[in-house]
């Protein structure tokens, strides 16, 4: 959502811009970062509610509003047939992989677990199918093997999105998992979020400058039981690739994410 929020805010959608963000859930991140750009927002609350009750309370709104496009950043929930007629052919949806392989929950772990060699992204139109609307767009990124943990490289993630992934994902138990965040403390744009995240998982976090590099001796100095921990490096692009070689010669199977939310 927040990707969609600059884009929308720089120009790089033309002639469009963001009516609306709306939620099920109150307590969603995603309404805080809607109205930091000072966008409009509606919760529209499903708990105990019908479906279809649900569904004509958003398309009500909708249409009051004049929407033309909706896009579904995050919104985990099937929707009825009325409001797909309502809105046939002009709702977005992005799905963690390259449809129509591994659709529904957990994408990039069932990707995994058929030890596919690649795994992404799909942008699609949504239909009656569960993920299984026309194709837009689609990006491939690699998925590598290393020891004990199998792992996606998700490169130039926007958001904390990939982030929270990471670390929901992770079998450790609290207090096994190590977070090392490549940036500077004060810099990073969601750095805050990203300390609650680490919290919320039990996680310690350590931040590293990028001109400090990331070898196996520092990485050692960081977390000295390194091979026992599930350890996470997040960062932008380039010094997640890095960090490969350090987290090698450390001899930990690394989970690797690249996220914007790094700068």
């Amino acid at each position: 959502m927040v990707a969609l929020a600059e884009a929308a805010r720089d120009g790089r959608i033309p002639n469009a811009e963001i009516a609306v963000v709306i939620s099920d859930q109150a307590n969603a991140g995603g309404l805080v970062k809607a109205e930091e750009f000072g966008l409009e927002t509606l919760i529209v609350e499903r708990r105990g509610r019908p479906r279809v009750e649900h569904d004509r309370e958003v398309i009500a709104a909708l249409q009051s509003r004049h929407i033309d496009l909706i896009c579904l950043a995050g919104y985990m929930r099937v929707l009825s047939r009325e409001f797909i007629d309502a809105y046939r052919g002009r709702i977005l949806n992005i799905h963690p992989s390259l449809l129509p392989s591994f659709p529904g929950l957990d994408a990039q772990q069932q990707a995994l677990d058929h030890a596919a060699t690649s795994s992404g992204c799909t942008v699609h139109f949504v239909d009656e199918t569960l993920d299984g609307g026309p194709i837009i767009a689609q990006r491939a990124v690699p998925t590598v093997t290393m020891g004990r943990a199998r792992v996606a490289l998700l490169a130039g993630g926007p958001g904390i999105a990939p982030v929270r992934a990471l670390l929901e994902d992770l079998p450790g138990a609290a207090g096994d998992v190590a977070l090392i965040c490549v940036g500077a403390r004060d810099r990073a744009p969601l750095g805050d979020e990203i300390e609650a995240l680490a919290r919320r998982r039990g996680a310690e976090v350590h931040w590293v400058a990028p001109e400090d590099g990331l070898t196996g001796e520092r990485l050692r100095a960081l977390v000295p039981d390194i091979a026992a921990r599930d350890v996470c490096v997040a960062g932008p692009t380039p010094m997640v690739e890095a960090a490969r070689a350090g987290l090698r010669a450390a001899g930990v199977p690394p989970r690797l994410v690249s996220s914007e939310a790094f700068g």
